[in-house]
C-alpha cells in the first residue's frame, strides 16, 4: 500500500489501529505485541488508490485526505482566502496542537481563591503555581478578561502589599505553568522550536518578561514585551530548541520538564544577560523590565495560555473540559485497597509513614477522598485522617497519620480493607 491507512488489519475480528498496534514497512507488517498463539484468521485488506475518475462536486470531505496529503506547495498563491506561506507550519497537524493543560483556567480543584505565604511556592488554579520569595503574600483569583471581544475565564494575580525593591534571593513569578516532561519530550526534540503565546492584562504599564526554562533551571529563554495598562494583549514569540547536549534536558518521564514563567520581576541576578536567546542559568526576568510590585494594588492577568510544537502560531485550541478535568486528576496520587506501610508514631496520636509517590516533585496535597467502601485500620490507632507531611517541605515523601489513643512512642501497621483507595487531591507537579 501507499500508506499505512489503506491497509486495516483485523485479528479474530478485532479491527486493530494503524500505528498503535502494528506498523508497515513495505510489505512487512509487524505488530505491536504478537498475536495469541494459535491465532489463524489475522484478516488484511489493502485499499488501492481511487481509479473512479474526477469526484463529484462537494464529495470529498477532509476524512478522504491522507496525513500530510495537502502541503503549502500544493497551495496555489490566492487559492485559499487569508492563507499565506508565512502562516503555514512546517510540523503538520500537530503544529497547532496546544501542549498546556488547563490552558482557560476552568479547573479550580483548591477553590477559586488561593493565597500563597510570604516565602514559598503555592498551587493555585490546577497546574499553575505562583512562585513566591518576595516577602509579602499573595492571591491567585479566578477573574477574566476581554479576550477577541468576550469575557474569558483567567487567573488574577495581586500582593497584600507593594514592593518597592527586591533583595538578594527574593523574586516573585505571579504564573508558573509546570509542563510534565512526557508532555513536551516528544514534540519538542532539540533542532526543532515550539512557539508560547499568552493573553494577558496588566494594571501597570511597562516591559514585561516572559520565560521558558528546563527542569534543572540552569537554562533560560527569556522574551519581554510592552505592554499598555488594562489593555488585553496576546504576547507570542518563536524558541528554537537548543541543540547543545544536555542543556536542554526535557525528560521523557512523568517528572517536571518545562517551566513557563509570566511577569516575573525580582533580584537582578535573575535578570537574563540577553533576551529572546537562551543562556545558560536561572533566569526569568530582564534588567529593564517594570516593577508592578512597587504600585499598591498592581495586578497581572493571564489567560489562554499556548506552548505549541513548530515555528507559526496557529489558530487557538485548547483541551475539552473533560480531557482538562482528566489531565488534572491525572497527577492525584492514590493509595488502593491494601498495606500502606508502617508508621513511627512521634506521640501517643499521632506520626508519619513513609510512601513513595510516583512522582518526587509534588505540590502539597490538600485534601483527600476515601472510597466509602474502604476501611483505614492499624494496630494501634483509629486513624481520623491521612495527610501530607509538613515536615518534608513539598517533596512528597511522607504521609502524617493522626490518630486517637494513650500510648507510648511506637510502631504501628497501617493498612485497609474493602474495596476503593485513599485519593489525594490537589497534587501536582
Amino acid at each position: 500500500p501507499a500508506f499505512l491507512t489503506a491497509l486495516e488489519v483485523a485479528i479474530s475480528g478485532a479491527v486493530k489501529i494503524p500505528t498503535t498496534d502494528y506498523t508497515l514497512s513495505g510489505t512487512t507488517l509487524t505488530f505491536a505485541s504478537a498475536p495469541a498463539s494459535g491465532t489463524n484468521n489475522i484478516f488484511c485488506r489493502w485499499y488501492s488508490a481511487y481509479a473512479g475518475g474526477v469526484p463529484n462536486d462537494g464529495s470529498v470531505t477532509a476524512a478522504k485526505l491522507a496525513p500530510g496529503a495537502v502541503t503549502a506547495a500544493k497551495l496555489a498563491p490566492g487559492a485559499v482566502e487569508s492563507v499565506t506561506d508565512s502562516r503555514i507550519g512546517t510540523s503538520g497537524p500537530a503544529a497547532s496542537r496546544n501542549l498546556a493543560d488547563n490552558a482557560d483556567f476552568r479547573i479550580w480543584t483548591r477553590g477559586e481563591s488561593v493565597t500563597v505565604a510570604a516565602s514559598g511556592p503555592g498551587m493555585c488554579a490546577d497546574r499553575y503555581r505562583i512562585a513566591n520569595m518576595s516577602g509579602v503574600a499573595a492571591t491567585m483569583a479566578k477573574s477574566t478578561m476581554q479576550v477577541d471581544g468576550v469575557a474569558r475565564a483567567c487567573g488574577r494575580v495581586s500582593l497584600s502589599a507593594a514592593i518597592s525593591s527586591y533583595a538578594a534571593n527574593k523574586y516573585l513569578t505571579p504564573f508558573m505553568h509546570v509542563f510534565e516532561g512526557r508532555s513536551v519530550y516528544r514534540y519538542l526534540s532539540p533542532g526543532k522550536s515550539f512557539v508560547v503565546a499568552v493573553a494577558v492584562e496588566v494594571s501597570v504599564a511597562g516591559k514585561y518578561a516572559f520565560a521558558v526554562r528546563n527542569a534543572a533551571t540552569s537554562f533560560s529563554y527569556v522574551h519581554t514585551e510592552i505592554l499598555t495598562a488594562n489593555t488585553p494583549t496576546i504576547v507570542s514569540f518563536t524558541v528554537p530548541i537548543p541543540t547543545t547536549g544536555g542543556l536542554w534536558d526535557c525528560p521523557d518521564t512523568e517528572a517536571r520538564g518545562l517551566d513557563l514563567m509570566v511577569c516575573a520581576v525580582g533580584d537582578p541576578q535573575y535578570a537574563a544577560p540577553a533576551t529572546d536567546a537562551w543562556q545558560s542559568g536561572n533566569y526569568f526576568t530582564s534588567a529593564d523590565c517594570v516593577n508592578w510590585t512597587a504600585t499598591a494594588g498592581a495586578t497581572v492577568k493571564i489567560t489562554r495560555v499556548r506552548l505549541e510544537e513548530g515555528p507559526v502560531l496557529g489558530a487557538y485550541q485548547s483541551k475539552t473540559y473533560d480531557e482538562d478535568k482528566a489531565r488534572c486528576a491525572y497527577f492525584l496520587p492514590s493509595l488502593p485497597a491494601g498495606w500502606i506501610g508502617i508508621c513511627s508514631w512521634t506521640n501517643a496520636t499521632s506520626g508519619y509513614v513513609p510512601y513513595p509517590f510516583k512522582v518526587a516533585a509534588r505540590a502539597v496535597p490538600s485534601g483527600l477522598l476515601v472510597s466509602s467502601g474502604l476501611v483505614l485500620h492499624t494496630t494501634s490507632f483509629a486513624i481520623s485522617a491521612l495527610q501530607y507531611s509538613a515536615a518534608t517541605s513539598d517533596q512528597v515523601g511522607a504521609i502524617s497519620v493522626t490518630g486517637s489513643g494513650a500510648t507510648s512512642v511506637s510502631s504501628s501497621l497501617i493498612y485497609t480493607s474493602g474495596s476503593g483507595s485513599i485519593i489525594f487531591t490537589g497534587a501536582e507537579l
